[in-house]
């Protein structure tokens, strides 16, 4: 891999994963959902709605993701392939299991198309995830890095597509 191309993906990849937290951050900074329910009558008849403690998950989350991909961009700094692999499969990982919880929430209708966008940004990057660790394999069966035009442009494509979907999930929250 030339260093000049290795500089210019390091630094699309950079701008896409500074991005993807910009805005995983500002979703979990929203302060969306901080009301309090003055209400005291009760109607067994209307759907429980879990708004809150799903924006809750939603931080937990984020923290999370904004870790594993600052590991992610620390090992492909350093080029040290093992640990890009370990943490690209975190970010798999992490995005798996923000995705299966989300799915256990019942928001109101006010906050389910947030949730829809957010959900969407978590698989974008679970399958950014899953080819930066299947690129980090490949450097790790060469011995060296090997460049993947397609799989970079994959990895591009769906950390930009994932922050499109946390842009519109914090503008939605933020109504």
């Amino acid at each position: 891999m030339k260093k000049s191309n290795l500089t210019d993906f390091k630094k699309y990849t950079y701008i896409a994963i500074f991005t993807l937290l910009a805005s995983i951050l500002a979703a979990g900074c929203t302060g969306v959902g901080n009301e309090k329910n003055t209400s005291t009558q009760v109607n067994s008849e209307q759907p429980e709605y879990q708004d809150l403690a799903w924006m809750e998950h939603g931080e937990k989350y984020s923290a999370l993701i904004k870790s594993d991909i600052d590991n992610i961009a620390l090992a492909q700094n350093t080029q040290d392939f093992k640990l890009l692999a370990e943490y690209g499969q975190d970010l798999v990982n992490d995005t798996q299991n923000a995705l299966d919880e989300s799915s256990q929430y019942t928001v109101s209708p006010k906050y389910q198309e947030a949730k829809t966008e957010w959900e969407l940004a978590m698989n974008d990057a679970n399958s950014a995830g899953q080819y930066i660790v299947s690129s980090a394999n490949t450097c790790l069966a060469y011995g060296v890095p090997v460049r993947d035009l397609e799989a970079e442009q994959k990895i591009q494509s769906l950390m930009v597509s994932s922050t499109g979907h946390a842009n519109r999930s914090t503008a939605l929250l933020k109504g």
